[in-house]
């Protein structure tokens, strides 16, 4: 499994990352592909190589979709687009790529996620139902009702747009559409070294008198779903705000497994730009020091 990197926003709320268990089923086939190596499952050391190199970025590659890229409130997309054209006048390179079955992933993603969710619920259900909020509510309902056959189907990722799971589903068929999604994105990093969308499709709404909103959460999670259902590691950088509200607008860079240290430098560098010309304040208005709190 790949850890995953956490950047917090301004004033954003806390992004969460799942942690994906990648089968040892799958394990002669990844170790074909890079993701592991042949003595089993072995972790890296954890390392910033290159960390301090912003203002060269000419090695690096940038890979955007740009239908994908553009999926989002038009506020989002122009800063969005200006962040990359700073990392482009750093001498990155911007390369056209195709993200395969996005719609396929972001179902099985949501299955998974609620599944697990409301197992993780379950000791509290019982007790305090009543005491949780009507979207958390909803979703641990929706996680409840889904089979272990869906729930195992998802896990594999069917191809087709219209996710459809039957008590007939070929076992090997599915795992071998899993290894093609892997598989996928790890030719893609064969030729970038990190990928880009915005970090939500929408920014953050107000809570008054919402409730049980799902189109919200799915705009909300749109572009984080793939890389935390393929265990990728990811990390997100506040890119400026909004017109008219002034809510904070994140940029969210995707890089291969074990390389989080790509992820970090080119994070890195655009932050510390953004900060220089006073797009971004270097802290936001409400800030929380997590590890110093530790250490008192």
């Amino acid at each position: 499994m790949s850890p995953r990197c956490t950047w917090r926003s301004q004033e954003s709320t806390l992004q969460v990352r799942l942690i994906l268990i990648i089968p040892r089923t799958s394990n002669s086939n990844l170790i074909r592909i890079g993701l592991v190596d042949v003595n089993g499952y072995h972790q890296p050391d954890a390392h910033l190589d290159g960390f301090d190199r912003i203002d060269d970025l000419a090695d690096v590659r940038i890979g955007v979709y740009w239908p994908y890229f553009r999926d989002a409130t038009q506020d989002i997309v122009s800063a969005n687009e200006r962040a990359l054209e700073t990392l482009k006048a750093k001498g990155a390179t911007v390369v056209d790529i195709t993200l395969p079955h996005l719609q396929a992933t972001d179902k099985a993603h949501k299955i998974c996620i609620m599944t697990e969710f409301a197992t993780g619920m379950q000791s509290f259900w019982k007790k305090h139902e009543n005491d949780i909020p009507g979207d958390a509510r909803l979703s641990i309902i929706l996680g409840r009702s889904f089979s272990g056959k869906e729930y195992l189907a998802a896990q594999k990722v069917l191809e087709a747009e219209q996710i459809k799971f039957t008590h007939q589903s070929n076992k090997a068929a599915l795992e071998q559409l899993r290894r093609h999604l892997v598989e996928a994105w790890t030719t893609i990093f064969e030729e970038v070294d990190v990928i880009v969308t915005p970090t939500t499709g929408i920014v953050a709404p107000a809570l008054e008198g919402r409730i049980a909103d799902m189109k919200i959460v799915s705009e909300l999670m749109r572009f984080v779903s793939a890389c935390n259902f393929l265990g990728n590691p990811g990390l997100t950088v506040p890119v400026g705000y909004t017109n008219d509200t002034n809510l904070p607008i994140g940029m969210q860079f995707m890089a291969r497994h074990w390389e989080e240290h790509k992820l970090l430098r080119v994070g890195h560098a655009l932050e510390s730009t953004l900060q220089r010309q006073g797009i971004v304040p270097k802290k936001p208005a409400r800030f929380f020091d997590v590890l110093q709190d530790l250490q008192k």
